[in-house]
Order: structure tokens, then C-alpha cells, then sequence
């Protein structure tokens, strides 16, 4: 942060704001976390930059999503997949349809949550973002465990375990310790 300032990098400052506001999220300083990224937001809406919005509105969806305020979650998400759409980032809007699948699974809204985990996994598999895909083949097979139709869980789970180990991520334990205890 203070190499930015001291090179007068609006860029460089917004982007460490993003940094300390993700650090702040993480420790469950949610109010810190808000503060600071409304900063960075200040700073890339002065420079006019869109790709460093929609990251700070989809940051700032996650807070308040960690905060149980889902209604503001979902207004950031839109918000940063109105900027991502604008942009034509197909990961950015993959990354956002996922966010707001969680939203509308931890409302128990299970229809609008397939249907948004359906949206990033036509995404993620136009862009070839395995990893993506992966972690979206998860999260399916919770919303259909939710929904008590093991078949389409069972499904899921195969092409998420399988996925995992062809991209061999480390993940990949955790992801089948974890669904294994959904079937």
C-alpha cells in the first residue's frame, strides 16, 4: 500500500484495499471488510474501472452473504454480473451465477439454485475452467441431496470426483470426504 501511494498509483492503492478488504472478510471483520472495500470502490469507480468494480461488488456480495443479509448479497452480485456481462468475462459471470446459486441454496430456493449453478456451468464449460466445473458439479450435489433425488446427486458427484482427480487437485480429497458424507 504505501509503495502505491508513494508511486501515485490510484490502481495499485484500490487493488491493496481489495487485498486488506479480502483479509478482513476472512478473519470475520465484516464491517472492516465493508469499510475497506468501499474504499477501493471509490477509487475504481474514479478510475473508471469496470473489471476492478465488479470484483469489489462481488467481494462485497460475499460479506454480506457471510452476514446472512442475502437480499444485499444478491444486489452486489447483479450488480458485478451487470459489469462482467458489459466486459464479456465469461469466468467473471460463472464465478457470480455460482455466488448466487449459494444465495438461493441457503434460502432453500433449490429451483433457483440449480438454475444458477446450471448458467456457471455453461460457462465454465465453454471457457474450459475444469476446476470450475468441478467445484459446480459439488455444488449440484448438495442442492439434489437437498432435494432427495440421489439420482442426479449420485451423477454429479461422478463427474465432480472424476474432474477433480483428471485435473489432480489437492481439493479433490477434501471435495470427496465431503460428498461421500452427503450420499
Amino acid at each position: 500500500m504505501k509503495l502505491s501511494e508513494t508511486l501515485g498509483s490510484k490502481e495499485g492503492i484500490a487493488n491493496q484495499y481489495n487485498n486488506l478488504g479480502t483479509v478482513y472478510s476472512t478473519r470475520g471483520d465484516l464491517d472492516k471488510a465493508i469499510e475497506i472495500y468501499q474504499k477501493a470502490l471509490k477509487l475504481n469507480e474514479d478510475l473508471g474501472s469496470k473489471e476492478g468494480m465488479a470484483i469489489i461488488y462481488c467481494n462485497l456480495g460475499v460479506v454480506y452473504n457471510k452476514r446472512g443479509d442475502l437480499d444485499k448479497a444478491i444486489e452486489f452480485y447483479q450488480k458485478a454480473l451487470k459489469l462482467n456481462e458489459a466486459l464479456g468475462s465469461k469466468e467473471g459471470m460463472a464465478s457470480i451465477y455460482g455466488n448466487l446459486g449459494i444465495v438461493y441454496k441457503t434460502r432453500g430456493d433449490l429451483e433457483k439454485a440449480i438454475e444458477f449453478y446450471q448458467k456457471a456451468l455453461r460457462l465454465e464449460e465453454a471457457i474450459g475452467h475444469k476446476k470450475g466445473m468441478a467445484s459446480t458439479y459439488a455444488n449440484l450435489v448438495s442442492v439434489y441431496e437437498l432435494k432427495g433425488n440421489k439420482t442426479e446427486a449420485k451423477r454429479y458427484y461422478r463427474l465432480s470426483i472424476n474432474l477433480f482427480k483428471k485435473i489432480g487437485s489437492p481439493t479433490e480429497k477434501t471435495v470427496k470426504t465431503w460428498l461421500d458424507a452427503l450420499q
